[in-house]
């Protein structure tokens, strides 16, 4: 090898390599650069934290969803009084109405569920409620009106931001008369967001 071939070789190797060649068993390990990571990552890396205005918006956005499309489900049954009469031959047999041919009295039950973030509460319910809330925002989404979403894009508040906290405060307000434990701190927060600055 040349002495300009010798050159050319320690100047196109690095320093941590040329150190690793002369004395490969005292060498620090070679790490790997770490990876780049798109900016909207590293800001979640910094603040890894849900703060309490955005998990009041999650949950308001949750509520107002449910309202929003008014999923729904039948169920039904039938009662039956087993103090009714028997037959003679102590037969049980159930006739289907209300009552009748001497067996048990019976009735058949059917009910209107609408599902929210806490569970399927009867529609009847819900509806009640919302009627007795006198919230516009509330009769347009159950109607499937009103705003599709609370939360821009960025995860924050909508642009038209006055309308946007009072349809957020009614949807958790409707979430605590119907016995969301959550809600309660939830409208506490975006109450305080409707104030005016100091």
């Amino acid at each position: 090898m040349t002495k300009l071939d010798q050159l050319l070789a320690k100047l196109t190797t690095s320093p941590v390599e040329a150190q690793q060649q002369a004395d490969p068993h005292n060498a620090p390990p070679i790490e790997p650069e770490a990876e780049i990571k798109p900016k909207r990552e590293r800001r979640r890396a910094l603040n890894p934290q849900p703060t309490p205005g955005g998990e009041a918006r999650a949950h308001a956005e949750v509520w107002l969803q449910a309202v929003r499309n008014w999923y729904t489900r039948s169920s039904g049954g039938f009662l039956v009084d087993g103090s009714g009469p028997r037959r003679a031959n102590g037969s049980r047999m159930q006739v289907v109405g209300v009552g009748g041919l001497g067996g048990p009295p019976i009735a058949a039950l059917h009910f209107e569920q609408v599902s929210t973030p806490i569970g399927w509460l009867s529609e009847r319910a819900v509806g009640e409620a919302i009627t007795r809330s006198g919230q516009p925002c509330l009769e347009r989404l159950q109607k499937g009106g009103g705003p599709s979403t609370l939360i821009d894009a960025s995860g924050r508040w909508r642009t038209d931001r006055e309308a946007t906290l009072t349809c957020a405060a009614a949807v958790l307000a409707l979430a605590v008369e119907l016995g969301d434990l959550q809600a309660q701190q939830h409208l506490e927060v975006v109450k305080r967001a409707q104030l005016p600055p100091e």
